[in-house]
């Protein structure tokens, strides 16, 4: 049947475009996407880089709710996992009350973890856009943008072979 194209029906379509566009952007699944965070943001490009040691993390979406978070540094990386949810366009990082510190040896590259139990608050990303690009803007300054799809499937598998990663899972 066709409804022709009235100025009720044609707002009825933009506004039916932009939610099913939110949802997409922000209601999509997470699951095996890995984000880059840093401070330093370039806007023209959507994207963030490094400024120097221990300033930047990659956040692993490992499952619909699960999640890792390594901050990385030259010798010494630190690895937190938890759970996380999407609520009123934020993203919600809830902490397992540990962490694992990977620390290399920087003359026989030889690799240590130390768990430790400590109390770590939730953290929240506003999810927002720039270009066609999801962005996560934390309040402290971080910015994130996906990593190359092409990259995600290695780094996840890269993650979960890693000790520190196996730590965190007991």
């Amino acid at each position: 049947m066709y409804v022709p194209l009235t100025w009720d029906n044609f707002m009825l379509r933009i506004i039916l475009l932009q939610i099913i566009g939110l949802q997409t952007t922000y209601g999509q699944s997470l699951t095996g996407q890995v984000f880059y965070i840093a401070e330093r943001y370039l806007q023209d490009k959507c994207t963030v880089i490094s400024q120097g040691d221990c300033d930047t993390s990659d956040l692993f979406f490992l499952t619909d709710n699960k999640f890792c978070l390594v901050i990385r540094c030259i010798y010494n990386d630190t690895y937190y996992s938890g759970t996380y949810l999407i609520k009123d366009g934020k993203l919600i990082l809830t902490f397992k009350q540990a962490l694992v510190n990977e620390i290399v040896d920087d003359q026989t590259y030889k690799v240590d973890n130390k768990i430790m139990k400590t109390k770590i608050e939730p953290s929240e990303y506003k999810i927002s856009s720039c270009g066609q690009k999801m962005r996560l803007v934390h309040s402290i300054g971080e910015n994130g943008f996906r990593r190359p799809q092409i990259e995600e499937k290695e780094m996840i598998k890269k993650l979960k072979e890693k000790s520190a990663w196996k730590l965190l899972q007991d």
